[in-house]
């Protein structure tokens, strides 16, 4: 009696996370802005100087990846949370 090897746990893409409403990852944004994770946790923790077309790249990735603002980028842009 031959049994098969058990199957890898699925793991979700983040294609998939998002079109299920999964959360919108720093990895997503960075993909979709074409910048480093480093220079999205830069922008968003405000640790470095960073040029302004980056900062722009990465806030309308964030829009357009999320389908409302989260906590945290309100309170980046200066908004209410």
């Amino acid at each position: 009696m031959s049994t098969s090897p058990p199957s890898p746990p699925r793991t979700r893409t983040r294609a998939s996370q998002k079109a299920s409403g999964g959360p919108v990852t720093i990895e997503m944004v960075a993909e979709a802005a074409g910048v480093s994770l480093s220079t999205v946790s830069r922008i968003l923790n405000g640790t470095a100087v960073v040029s302004a077309a980056k900062k722009q790249a990465v806030d309308t990735a964030i829009e357009r990846l999320a389908s409302c603002p989260t906590r945290w980028h309100a309170a980046w842009r200066g908004g209410a949370p």
